[in-house]
């Protein structure tokens, strides 16, 4: 249950957080960039050269991967299956670095900048008790993150509309985008925003804090290179179990940190 207090502390810092111009262009250009350029990237291609509807090599590809009715498709049909099929595999894991990556940028400043400011004492020392000033760190980053995932997944929809608008050439989004939006982006961004307000204790600059977050971003690189290459076949099973696994470690994270934060820790 979030106080009043709390809900004080959480505006504060995304008013914080919408003020500062370098933290807003991440906000707002990465999302936008990500769910406009990869679309439009990926889709490209099959629009400057379509697949031709006697291409049984891509039918066989598609067969190959499960994709259902290949041999009634016309050539725009198959120009989407097989769009979809890479834009399916590359983008859901990008995807996450817009949760990764705001929530992680606006939590990287949350005790730091309120050391930066010299207000950390007198945070520390009001009659909240710390363990709800901790929670109120991790949750505003957490809204904003979220906030900024569910918009861009939006307009990232809104994109793929248009491209079957002006092209003909409709793209179907896998099934595994579902644990991906629901489960695994609000895992990562609790597991990055804990990783980074836990290091911004103890670190002396945003950027430090913020380095903390490579240890979600590299392994995520590594899957959608497998992915991408076939090394790995993710499907909708093993994206809910990620999801719920990462969902785990999030908690147990949170549950440690809530045990081991300090005053004497924090005014260091």
């Amino acid at each position: 249950m979030i106080t009043g207090v709390q809900m004080i502390l959480i505006g504060k810092d995304i008013r914080t957080t919408t003020s500062n111009r370098r933290v807003m262009m991440t906000l707002i250009v990465m999302p936008i960039l990500l769910s406009t350029l990869m679309p439009l990237v990926t889709i490209w291609p099959f629009v400057s050269k379509p697949v031709e509807a006697s291409n049984e090599f891509v039918r066989d590809m598609l067969a190959a991967e499960g994709v259902a009715g290949v041999a009634e498709m016309s050539g725009p049909e198959l120009s989407g299956a097989m769009a979809g099929s890479l834009f399916n595999k590359m983008f859901p894991l990008m995807f996450l670095m817009i949760p990764i990556t705001l929530s992680g940028t606006m939590a990287a400043g949350s005790f730091i900048g309120e050391r930066e400011k010299n207000t950390l004492e007198t945070l520390l020392y009001s009659p909240l008790p710390l363990r709800d000033i901790f929670a109120a760190k991790i949750l505003a980053p957490f809204f904003v993150g979220m906030a900024a995932t569910f918009l861009s997944f939006l307009w990232m929809l809104a994109v793929l509309g248009g491209i079957a608008f002006f092209t003909g050439i409709r793209v179907p989004l896998s099934p595994n985008w579902i644990p991906i939006i629901l489960l695994i982006a609000p895992a990562v961004s609790l597991t990055a925003i804990n990783l980074v307000v836990r290091l911004s204790a103890k670190a002396k600059t945003s950027e430090e804090a913020q380095s903390s977050m490579m240890l979600l971003i590299l392994p995520l690189m590594g899957l959608m290179i497998g992915q991408t290459n076939g090394v790995l076949r993710l499907n909708l099973v093993l994206f809910v179990a990620v999801g719920i696994g990462l969902a785990i470690v999030a908690l147990f994270l949170l549950k440690s940190s809530f045990g081991t934060f300090r005053h004497e820790k924090l005014l260091r």
